[in-house]
């Protein structure tokens, strides 16, 4: 029998009394003999990671919106005709964005013991990396998807381990340290402290850019290992550029 459907007017197969329909017929997992993953007992050292995950977001988040502004308010100056006269302003924004930038990587390939940044993060999950195991990561896909999440986390663990690869960890935390090797000196050198001696490379906005690139790529990697979340690009969703097209300095007048 078939019944119309009131929404769109098309006619609808109508299931007969007293059938049910085969949840697992349409079950990748189940058809592929997978084991359903459920989620691991809480762990206090994952649990803290991922609540230093979680304060990592925050202050990249704050460098991806400084580097978002740098750029354009850079380009606007750049493509501004007439051009815009020199001004110690420009300089000031320049050398303040800078500084704070390199300030956020130092922050993220420092290597003390009490450091808090992204390396440090890295170091403690390649020194125990079976807290992230295999079912903790497939465990956030709903039964029916698991395979997706088998198929994913492969390349965290390519050698069958059962959990996520130390060395992948190690690796990237080597990387960081290498690619932001120019930042973290300048940053020692002219930025946190003042030390008399010249610095043998001064790093260029490329260096920098590259840096924060990096620091991108591999938080967003570990970001998805700890939390499941696929981190998006910050966007802004006002126009903060508005202040910019009013005069700012408005002559008096009377005086």
């Amino acid at each position: 029998m078939r019944a119309r459907d009131p929404r769109h007017g098309l006619a609808t197969q109508r299931v007969p009394s007293g059938e049910m329909t085969d949840p697992d017929l349409h079950n990748i997992d189940k058809q592929l003999g997978l084991t359903r993953a459920k989620a691991p007992k809480p762990d206090s050292r994952r649990d803290k990671w991922g609540r230093w995950i979680d304060g990592i977001r925050e202050d990249l988040f704050a460098l991806w919106v400084n580097r978002m502004a740098w750029r354009q308010m850079s380009d606007a100056w750049q493509r501004r005709e007439p051009p815009l006269p020199p001004s110690l302003f420009f300089e000031y924004f320049h050398r303040t964005y800078a500084d704070t930038q390199v300030a956020g990587v130092r922050r993220h390939v420092d290597t003390h013991a009490t450091a808090a940044g992204l390396c440090q993060l890295l170091r403690e999950i390649a020194q125990h990396p079976e807290r992230l195991n295999r079912d903790f990561y497939v465990s956030r896909y709903q039964w029916g998807d698991q395979h997706l999440g088998h198929s994913e986390f492969e390349q965290f663990d390519p050698n069958g381990l059962g959990h996520v690869d130390g060395a992948i960890a190690l690796a990237d935390r080597d990387e960081l340290i290498a690619v932001a090797a120019p930042i973290w000196e300048w940053a020692n050198k002219r930025v946190a402290h003042l030390d008399p001696r010249d610095s043998k490379d001064v790093p260029l906005f490329a260096d920098l850019d590259g840096a924060l690139n990096l620091i991108d790529e591999k938080f967003r990697r570990w970001n998805l290992i700890l939390t499941g979340i696929d981190q998006m690009d910050p966007v802004v969703v006002y126009d903060w550029l508005a202040p910019l097209r009013e005069p700012w300095i408005v002559d008096d007048e009377s005086a």
